[in-house]
């Protein structure tokens, strides 16, 4: 279920994609984290990275949680909310995130974001799509 400043959100699609870069030559793995919804018949959509891990592997999130206060400096990055009228990119609120097991081909994952301009709640799962 999502939820957004107090409004419950249709979930078009959850997914979670290996996404790989060069870092200084040196080979760094994330993830990216892509769900769409509708909310009264517009698509809105949430996408963040989570990474600059050392090796791919679903270990390095599963079953852990990441937070941070401002989500500079941290795992998070490009972290975007498109609410279906306002483009949110600069977060100074609170961003917390819990991933469950891997399960199928699928990872549960809890999403709290508090911030001025957004109010966001996300307790779903995300299909792996290994690109």
């Amino acid at each position: 279920m999502l939820e957004m400043n107090q409004q419950i959100c249709a979930i078009r699609y959850a997914m979670l994609h290996y996404v790989t870069s060069l870092f200084n030559s040196k080979r760094l793995y994330s993830f990216l984290v892509d769900v769409e919804f509708t909310l009264q018949n517009q698509k809105g959509y949430i996408s963040f990275y989570i990474g600059d891990f050392e090796e791919e592997n679903i270990k390095n999130i599963e079953e852990k949680e990441f937070s941070t206060k401002g989500y500079k400096n941290s795992k998070f990055h490009l972290f975007e909310i498109y609410d279906t009228k306002n483009f949110i990119d600069d977060i100074n609120g609170s961003i917390d995130v819990k991933f469950g097991k891997v399960v199928d081909n699928t990872i549960e994952i809890n999403i709290v974001v508090e911030d001025e301009q957004v109010h966001l709640k996300y307790d779903g799962i995300l299909t792996i799509e290994l690109t």
